[in-house]
């Protein structure tokens, strides 16, 4: 069970850093867009 955990813990850690990424692209591109 401790095993599982730990997996679920290390994938949430790396679904949320991809999130963040994604949603920093994204407001990046609409704010470089309005800039132009």
């Amino acid at each position: 069970m401790k095993r599982l955990l730990d997996a679920l813990s290390r994938v949430w850690k790396l679904a949320r850093i991809l999130i963040v990424i994604k949603t920093v692209r994204d407001f990046m591109r609409d704010h470089f867009d309005d800039a132009r």
